[in-house]
């Protein structure tokens, strides 16, 4: 329906919500003011900032948008079943006009803020009527939205810093044909997607000895993911490696590392399970970021998030890492379902 690469992080999973939105109310057609609810409905991005900011009750703007949503009623096929979902014109005018104020702001993706703009802009949508009730303009939301950007950056910019400075995006990689062609690893690859399908114990971790292709699995993995040809439950997931270096670089003092961790964990938990993390050398967040005298590390920190299902991880080890270091702390271990990866044949 739309190009996610586009979007910032926080916007794309707006979009993807507007697809739940109509699956929800039984709807095959997106409207404007599916958008604007989905921005309302996550709570936390830089448009609710910039509401907020105006004193925007969010609450009655929520409820109106959602009585306007359901008044559309449902299509024809059976309750939970959207076979075919369309954009409406308003919707697309919308989006176009959200990108467009991406480039005047000289932004490289749209984000939330510019997705409100976008609404407001189109005068004659829905969404925008409902904002025009609430005492809203154009002049008023980009004037809040800069007085967000100047009082230092929005939670969503910061989390969308974390993702670009501490991972590399291994699907967008793909997408740039910059992976080479895996071959030969077919059974891995599924087996990785059997395993993250799952409710239970549904992140792999690849243990074999080095240089056997560990990391070209997970690459295989991320063109399958970028062509779509994967499992519904896979489509559109975003299969992130971890920078353990970056991410420790420079982190002096106590509690910078934490920090760090905590917004990376705090951004992919936002995701709405469209993130993935690759952890190469997983043995090595045992300890990682760890002060003497102190039993904070990285595994520490991961572990209640995957505990939760909050936090979807492939990782990658040697036998005799795993064993010397993720085998010994049980409640990491038994998070992590192993796959044995022996050489190509």
């Amino acid at each position: 329906m739309f190009n996610l690469d586009e979007y910032t992080e926080k916007a794309a999973q707006i979009m993807v919500s507007t697809q739940d939105l109509l699956t929800r109310y039984n709807q095959d057609q997106l409207r404007s003011e599916h958008i604007l609810l989905a921005l309302i409905e996550d709570e936390e991005n830089a448009a609710i900032d910039a509401l907020k900011n105006l004193k925007v009750n969010i609450q009655k703007l929520k409820d109106k948008t959602e009585e306007l949503v359901r008044e559309y009623g449902g299509s024809q096929s059976s309750a939970g079943e959207v076979r075919q979902m369309y954009i409406t014109p308003d919707a697309r005018h919308v989006l176009e006009s959200a990108k467009n104020e991406a480039g005047r702001m000289g932004d490289e993706k749209i984000g939330t803020e510019h997705l409100l703009l976008g609404m407001i802009k189109t005068s004659d949508s829905i969404a925008a009527r409902v904002l025009m009730r609430f005492g809203l303009n154009d002049e008023k939301l980009y004037t809040a939205i800069l007085n967000v950007r100047k009082n230092g950056k929005s939670k969503e910019a910061e989390n969308l810093d974390a993702l670009s400075k501490f991972t590399i995006d291994l699907t967008q990689q793909a997408k740039e044909g910059k992976l080479d062609p895996v071959v030969g690893r077919q059974e891995e690859i599924e087996r990785m997607i059997e395993i993250l399908g799952r409710k239970r114990k549904n992140n792999p971790v690849l243990i074999g000895d080095p240089g056997v292709g560990k990391t070209a699995i997970v690459e295989g993995l991320a063109q399958l993911v970028s062509s779509g040809k994967v499992p519904d439950y896979m489509l559109n997931k975003k299969l992130l490696s971890l920078d353990m270096g970056r991410l420790i670089a420079g982190t002096k003092f106590r509690g910078e590392f934490e920090e760090r961790l905590k917004t990376l964990i705090d951004t992919i938990k936002g995701s709405n399970g469209n993130v993935i993390l690759f952890i190469d050398e997983l043995h090595t967040v045992v300890g990682a970021g760890s002060v003497e005298g102190g039993s904070l590390d990285a595994s520490n920190m991961l572990k209640p998030a995957l505990a939760r299902g909050e936090l979807r991880c492939i990782g990658a080890t040697t036998i005799e890492d795993y064993r010397k270091y993720i085998e010994k702390d049980k409640a990491l271990a038994r998070r992590f379902q192993a796959i044995d990866v022996d050489e190509p044949t």
